[in-house]
């Protein structure tokens, strides 16, 4: 705690661990991590370079400026100028320490340029019944995400690799389905001869979800939301070297009706995916393959005091669809129902329960954004 007798801190080291490990790691996509964690500490060090030597040209340049005009400073601004240098002793400590943090917030901006953005805010739902212990009576809001996809497509592969890779079997049947829905003038050959296996589609692995402070709780601040649909990584040893990631979420239900989370519909993301250029006039914007859950339970299941859903199958077959990007709101978190959970076989660390299990609770207590939603719709875990 008290160093050493030459004066030298122990905790030093930590520190530095953070600044030099922890903060490249969470700005890096956790892909050959070391090699950029390395690239962000350069990154910081050119970018704490360049801006000493602007500074240094900057103060320059404004002192010949005042040379040249050949102004005589009198002794009142001697005083104020040598009590201005004292004032930045003094915080020339707390300016090393925030040095850091402020290079890597202008990186992260910087990166984030590379981002594209839409939408954004907070709906009113239309008037109900009231509901007790609700935090603003009969006024409930829900989210309306800013959506946040990078510029550059992870990867550009035809939509039966697609299905191949993200083990998602029915998404060109999906496909075509959402687009006679969206596009009733266009008929099923039409659509089936333009939209075929070969068809290329620009895919993403990430998307991002940014949640303005609630207006029922501003002081809460903005929540951020991943939303990500990787497959499985195999190394050139035949090994796992990163597992399948298919987040769940909660997408608008067509027409929606009910309450707070009964506005909602669960479903597990398998594919974010654009159509090329030349069939934009098909479908614009990004869609989303999903796989699809019951709707939730009417009330919450005693005594957990939470909603329940379960696999959605339609004829022995998993409902499926595809929908915007844009209407997924928010992401959730599906817990088993392990007491109504048998597997066949010994679970793993690789086990994938989203698949194996069929029934499901809505893990209301994920986040502290997810709970005040939840309590603000007066859903807050209460068993009926």
């Amino acid at each position: 705690m008290l160093g050493t007798p030459d004066g030298y801190n122990t905790e030093t080291s930590e520190r530095l661990h953070i600044d030099f490990a922890k903060m490249g790691y969470r700005a890096s996509n956790k892909v050959n991590a070391i090699k950029k964690m390395a690239m962000y500490i350069q990154r910081l060090e050119a970018i704490a370079m360049h801006e000493e030597y602007l500074e240094e040209k900057g103060n320059r340049a404004a002192m010949e400026v005042i040379d040249g005009d050949g102004r005589e400073v009198d002794e009142d601004e001697d005083w104020d100028e040598w009590e201005d240098a004292e004032d930045v002793e003094d915080l020339e400590e707390l300016g090393d320490a925030e040095v850091r943090l402020q290079l890597a917030v202008k990186l992260d901006k910087f990166l984030s340029d590379g981002e594209l953005r839409v939408g954004g805010g907070w709906q009113e739902e239309p008037p109900a019944e009231p509901v007790e212990d609700a935090d603003q009576g009969t006024q409930r809001f829900h989210p309306v995400p800013e959506v946040v996809t990078a510029k550059t497509p992870t990867a550009s592969t035809t939509l039966a690799d697609l299905q191949t890779a993200n083990d998602a079997p029915r998404l060109l049947q999906s496909l075509h389905a959402y687009v006679r829905k969206t596009r009733p003038s266009l008929t099923s050959r039409q659509i089936q001869a333009t939209l075929t296996p070969a068809t290329k589609v620009s895919t993403w692995s990430r998307a991002r979800l940014f949640h303005s402070p609630p207006p029922f709780k501003p002081s809460e601040g903005p929540q951020i939301d991943v939303i990500r649909a990787q497959p499985v990584k195999i190394d050139r040893f035949q090994r796992v070297c990163r597992p399948a990631r298919f987040d769940t979420v909660l997408i608008r239900n067509s027409r929606p009706q009910g309450e707070g989370i009964h506005r909602y519909r669960p479903a597990r993301v398998r594919a974010i995916f654009e159509l090329p250029e030349r069939l934009r006039h098909i479908c614009s914007g990004k869609l989303a393959y999903v796989e699809l859950f019951n709707v939730v339970s009417q009330g919450p299941n005693a005594p957990t005091g939470l909603f329940t859903t379960a696999r959605s199958v339609t004829d022995g077959v998993r409902s499926t669809s595809v929908v915007p990007l844009s209407d997924i709101a928010m992401t959730c978190h599906l817990v088993p129902r392990y007491r109504l959970f048998q597997p066949e076989d010994p679970l793993n660390q690789h086990s994938d329960v989203l698949q194996l299990c069929d029934y499901f609770f809505v893990n209301i207590f994920v986040t502290y954004f997810v709970y005040e939603l939840f309590r603000h719709w007066g859903q807050q875990g209460q068993a009926g």
